[in-house]
């Protein structure tokens, strides 16, 4: 249990990351143009972030300035960690 407990752990925390690295990568593309490392980040963040992204325009929040997604989806993930490491340890 205890393997499978950090299994999913190390998933979410990748996932995290990725989004975090996604973000920082939005400034500097904004700056130097596209990449591959970039659209790499995009197509494996983007299936957290486009339901996420749908729901806040259904809620009003389309033509806000910040993108609130990937704070709400990093947020559920921390919730998703806490969730697991009680259930399975």
């Amino acid at each position: 249990m205890r393997v499978l407990a950090n299994a999913i752990d190390f998933f979410l925390c990748l996932i995290e990351f990725l989004i975090f690295a996604r973000c920082i990568m939005s400034w500097i593309v904004m700056i130097g143009g596209k990449n591959s490392f970039s659209s790499v980040l995009y197509e494996l963040t983007e299936f957290f972030l486009a339901p996420t992204r749908k729901l806040l325009d259904k809620i009003g929040l389309k033509n806000c300035f910040i993108d609130f997604s990937p704070m709400i989806v990093c947020f559920l993930i921390e919730l998703l960690k806490i969730f697991f490491a009680n259930l399975l340890v």
